[in-house]
């Protein structure tokens, strides 16, 4: 019993981290996509 409560313990611990990393991410890839969809154009124009 009390492995199993502390499998579940140790997967829920995993997923929240994971949230919390991408919820701390996000600004970061949103700011990366923004210059990467700023980057299009111009790579369009001089092809």
């Amino acid at each position: 019993m009390i492995n199993t409560l502390l499998a579940l313990l140790a997967v829920l611990t995993v997923m929240a981290v994971h949230a919390i990393c991408k919820l701390l991410l996000l600004p970061f890839r949103i700011l990366r996509g923004l210059f990467r969809h700023g980057a299009k154009p111009a790579r369009v124009t001089t092809g």
